[in-house]
């Protein structure tokens, strides 16, 4: 199934002890997602920024914008449930220069707007909490 790593990127079980490098770049990545780039990464571990894309992809079987837009998410998934923080805010924090596009990758990632995910995690946690007390 492979080893999750940072947030929910799952590294291969089978990954040789050489490819150890992309266990630290997705480790970065997911430190740094706010605003990293595949060419700050490459200077970071002294490799070109086209030697260091087809080792993430050969390893990973994705691309590092795959990547950075998976951990950009997922991130935005969390504090759209745990904080009440504005969708602006929470674009801003995770990186997106504009709430467009952040609404945009968003909906084709989950199928909805982060309004309404966020709307389903507050009817899931009153559930969640009503269900609780009737036990």
């Amino acid at each position: 199934i492979g080893k999750e790593y940072g947030n929910n990127i799952e590294l291969p079980d089978d990954l040789a002890p050489t490819n150890s490098l992309v266990v630290e770049i997705v480790h970065y990545i997911s430190s740094n997602y706010e605003h990293v780039t595949l060419e700050e990464v490459a200077s970071k571990f002294n490799y070109s920024f086209s030697y260091l894309s087809k080792i993430i992809s050969s390893c990973m079987n994705m691309t590092f914008k795959e990547i950075l837009y998976k951990i950009k998410i997922e991130n935005a998934l969390k504090l759209l449930s745990s904080t009440d923080e504005s969708i602006e805010k929470i674009s801003e924090k995770i990186g997106y220069i504009n709430t467009s596009s952040f609404y945009r990758a968003f909906k084709n990632t989950m199928g909805m707007t982060p309004g309404e995910y966020r709307e389903n995690c507050k009817k899931t946690q009153y559930i969640f909490k009503v269900n609780k007390k009737n036990d």
